[in-house]
């Protein structure tokens, strides 16, 4: 364990020096079940769309350009300091942009902007000031990245630590601000392959 300069600050790095590769996975529920890991995911992969995730999208500036992601993957980790983490895949052009960028932010989408998620998990590397051409938005005062308006909220983060967990990369962060909160809204989640909204909940119109 050692730290890294990474941008304006400097983060610890966590490097897999013990790793194991599990092939199969045996559980038992009213059945037998064999699970294989790999890219394709399988049976995991459905088993762990039966958990609803918050939908989220991660950004960061780099240079001249802005760059994003849609993740389902953003999660809370100690309050004091307010730290969050988001995984993301290792082979990802974002992944390589946040190792060399620490600071980015997190806007979490509410009900009505599932255009916008759908944008953000295109493959490629379009612009992110591209894909929010025609999204209420603004440049985050920390971070200097795009942060979405009109979700439930949106957060700054600066990145102290990077681990290295299978095929995506952890980035754990400490929140530097927070750009807006709306309780009102209903946030958007993703469940079982598809985006819904959280019932109960006053949707926001359509972005």
């Amino acid at each position: 364990m050692h730290d890294h300069g990474a941008g304006s600050g400097r983060w610890e790095y966590i490097h897999p020096n013990l790793c194991m590769i599990i092939n199969l996975w045996t559980c038992t529920s009213m059945n037998l079940c064999m699970i294989t890991t790999g890219r394709g995911g399988g049976v995991f992969t459905e088993a762990m769309g039966q958990v609803p995730a918050g939908v989220g999208v991660v950004t960061v500036k780099d240079g001249r350009d802005d760059l994003g992601t849609t993740v389902a993957t953003l999660l809370s980790v100690s309050l004091a300091p307010p730290l969050v983490l988001v995984s993301l895949d290792s082979s990802s052009y974002l992944t390589e942009v946040l190792l060399r960028n620490d600071r980015w932010a997190a806007s979490l989408l509410a009900d009505g902007q599932q255009a916008i998620a759908s944008r953000f998990a295109t493959p490629g590397r379009p612009s992110a000031r591209l894909l929010l051409a025609s999204t209420p938005h603004h440049r985050g005062d920390h971070s200097e990245a795009l942060v979405i308006d009109g979700g439930v909220t949106a957060l700054e983060v600066e990145t102290t630590r990077v681990v290295p967990a299978g095929d995506h990369t952890l980035f754990i962060g400490q929140v530097l601000g927070v750009a807006y909160v709306d309780v009102s809204k209903a946030p958007l989640v993703r469940l079982r392959g598809r985006y819904r909204p959280v019932p109960g909940i006053k949707a926001a119109p359509e972005a």
